[in-house]
């Protein structure tokens, strides 16, 4: 009976862990999607490829549990990181690859949504960087502002 006993609480942990290890391939499996989609974000020059990277990372960041953050956990490591500020990132880089083209609607467009999304203290790069590209663009914050 003891014995029993023994091996049922040595099986016990293996079954949890077996759960743990299945979580943690969907949690890679998340952070390597979002890691891959940012990637090719900044990396592209192409418009299109951008706009549905920057329009997924923000949809991605908002779905998150709120703190805006995805973890990796592989075996020996852990690696965390801001998806809003990725999305941040991207967002910009589609507006100035939009900006870059000539499409200086869609470029508005794209900064705007940085002021618009990424606001707080964390933020206050990218919303810097919006307000200065904006203003680059020739039109002027204060003009950008109006038309909402």
């Amino acid at each position: 009976m003891t014995f029993l006993l023994f091996l049922s609480l040595a099986y016990l942990p293996a079954c949890h862990g077996n759960g743990n290890m299945r979580q943690e391939g969907l949690e890679n499996a998340e952070f390597m999607n979002a890691w891959q989609t940012y990637t090719r974000c900044v990396t592209s020059s192409d418009l299109n490829t951008t706009q549905q990277d920057s329009f997924r990372l923000r949809t991605l960041s908002q779905v998150e549990d709120g703190s805006g953050q995805l973890e990796s956990r592989p075996a020996h490591t852990r690696l965390a990181v801001d998806l809003r500020a990725m999305s941040a990132s991207c967002t910009l880089h589609a507006g100035d690859i939009a900006a870059t083209t000539g499409r200086d609607d869609t470029a508005r467009e794209m900064f705007n949504a940085v002021l618009d999304e990424y606001t707080g203290p964390l933020y206050v790069y990218y919303a810097e960087q919006a307000r200065a590209r904006l203003i680059k663009l020739g039109t002027g914050l204060q003009a950008s502002l109006s038309l909402r």
